[in-house]
């Protein structure tokens, strides 16, 4: 298995080497950022970050407790900065959100921070998905 594993992440590497290859970096918001071998890897490439696209993903899955702080600070270029920036990302609200366990105040907190950045080059998109 850590054959497989490692042959997929050489030819990610080959792959982000292209200078004409855009690269979109996914992220899930309920896992740390800071562990991410696909960050690692667009660290490590060189001139990779320069042509990357953040995508963060579940940010309404983030459970109250957790730290949000590293997604704000990805958000506001502080922390592992990326070419082509971020862009947040949730799926369509399931019919009955309040089955779920997540914490609706702490996902409207982290909108109302996204949203009072007072620039142009971060897009909230709500409501992709089938």
């Amino acid at each position: 298995m850590t054959h497989l594993i490692s042959l997929v992440k050489n030819l990610v590497r080959q792959y982000i080497k292209a200078r004409n290859c855009i690269v979109l970096l996914a992220l899930p918001m309920t896992d740390d950022a800071t562990n991410s071998s696909a960050t690692r890897i667009v660290k490590d490439v060189p001139g990779a970050r320069e042509r990357t696209v953040g995508i963060l993903t579940k940010p309404d899955r983030i459970q109250s407790g957790e730290d949000y702080q590293q997604w704000i600070e990805i958000l506001h270029s502080n922390k592992f900065s990326v070419g082509y920036k971020y862009y947040v990302v949730r799926s369509k609200p399931l019919k009955y959100e309040t089955s779920l366990n997540w914490n609706r105040d702490l996902y409207q907190d982290l909108l109302m921070d996204v949203f009072n950045r007072n620039d142009d080059e971060l897009l909230l998109t709500v409501g992709v998905g089938a």
